[in-house]
């Protein structure tokens, strides 16, 4: 119960950190991409608030975008939710307008641009990590960030000498939690807003209620794996303890 109280407190944290580039208008989930410019850098950097679940329609002009191949493309691993699949349907049954759900592979792969193999992993970079499917999303949340924040820190904080042809643009998809802090890291790197668009995603109350199911789905999902593991680690124990002791009972015979 008390694991229960605890992601809906984290949820809610996470969507009241998002303002002021996610908020609801009439009853819309409106979200704020911002373009960062650095003049004496000569940079862009387009920064693209990403729910997990929004209107298809964001995810075929924001996310399906050849980013790579005008520059840098940095997305954060953590907007996909390994539970995102058992809400699927839910997100699909509504008739009104078509939902989706951000996929592993919703950005676009190296067989859909025209690049070599090599520029595409170059310029593509995707904050993860190994094994993050045995852990819940807000859970990882914070290693996320901070990695995302360290990356952004090097090539366009306050100091960064990330210049040239392939670093003058760069999009990033992240967690929108995580954008007034990337924000504000910008801001210190000398760069200015140079241009907003205010993208509506759907429906706010359809998908915090979709939200909310994938967060219960989250909870069950992740205590079935680790009930699994530890099942076994335990009969592991219980047999391994067993063996010894008959092995030990032999000898003593």
């Amino acid at each position: 119960f008390l694991y229960f109280i605890g992601v809906a407190v984290m949820y809610a944290a996470a969507r009241a950190k998002a303002q002021p580039f996610m908020f609801v208008r009439d009853g819309r989930r409106i979200i704020k991409v911002t373009r960062w410019a650095n003049e004496a850098r000569a940079q862009t950097v387009t920064v693209i608030p990403t729910p997990r679940f929004a209107l298809k329609s964001f995810y075929s002009d924001w996310v399906m975008q050849p980013y790579v191949k005008d520059g840098m493309f940095i997305t954060s691993g953590d907007i996909f939710s390994v539970s995102s699949g058992a809400v699927v349907s839910a997100v699909e049954s509504e008739k009104s307008e078509p939902y989706g759900v951000y996929k592993a592979s919703s950005r676009l792969q190296v067989a859909d641009v025209e690049l070599p193999g090599s520029t595409f992993a170059r310029r593509s970079v995707e904050q993860s990590g190994f094994f993050d499917f045995l852990v819940p999303t807000l859970v990882r949340d914070t290693r996320y960030f901070k990695s995302t924040y360290k990356y952004m820190a090097k090539h366009y904080g306050p100091g960064a000498t990330s210049q040239g042809d392939e670093w003058a643009q760069t999009a990033a998809l992240l967690v929108p939690s995580h954008v007034p802090s990337i924000s504000g890291l910008l801001r210190q790197g000398g760069f200015v807003e140079d241009a907003t668009v205010e993208v509506d995603v759907g429906s706010d109350e359809f998908l915090s209620s979709v939200e909310d199911t994938a967060a219960i789905a989250d909870c069950v999902l992740y205590f079935f794996i680790w009930a699994m593991i530890l099942n076994f680690v335990f009969q592991q124990v219980a047999w391994l303890v067993n063996d010894y002791e008959e092995f030990k009972a032999k000898k003593l015979a």
